[in-house]
């Protein structure tokens, strides 16, 4: 059974442009518990939208991630209210997620259109892609090669 707890998140709008927000987690899984602490910032102009980056760190336990960084780029247009499409909206994202035995990176990006009467169409995805973190160093510091070494360029 997992027991996840979450400490809402505080967040500090320094001004219109700029804002900021932490948060804290704590899970419970097979009666192991581990914590993270995730922060973000936030830019945000009329002319390219918004863009957050963040990460966060924690006593992971070998339940969740020792730690993760992420970033989100959000775009929308008003295009009138006469109009049958009223608005768009679009969003990407890439996440990574360091965890003990392996590394994982998320894409993320989705659309959505807004039509009259508060009807609206959305379209999304998501990708991931994992590999094995790398080996540990033995033998006086040098690392072994194994054929399941993966290299992050690939990406």
């Amino acid at each position: 059974m997992c027991q996840i707890e979450t400490i809402p998140v505080i967040s500090s709008c320094w001004s219109q442009h700029w804002n900021t927000s932490i948060a804290a987690s704590f899970y419970q899984r097979g009666g192991v518990d581990a914590g993270k602490v995730l922060g973000s910032i936030t830019a945000r102009a009329a002319r390219w939208g918004a863009l957050t980056a963040g990460g966060a760190v924690g006593h992971h336990n070998a339940v969740i991630p020792k730690s993760e960084a992420f970033f989100d780029l959000d775009r929308g247009w008003k295009l009138g209210g006469e109009n049958f499409l009223r608005a768009v909206e679009t969003s990407y994202g890439q996440h990574w997620y360091w965890y003990q035995a392996a590394r994982i990176l998320t894409l993320n990006g989705a659309a959505i259109a807004y039509f009259p009467r508060e009807w609206t169409f959305s379209l999304a995805a998501t990708g991931a892609r994992a590999a094995p973190s790398p080996v540990p160093a033995r033998n006086g510091g040098l690392p072994e090669a194994h054929a399941s070494d993966f290299r992050w360029e690939h990406f």
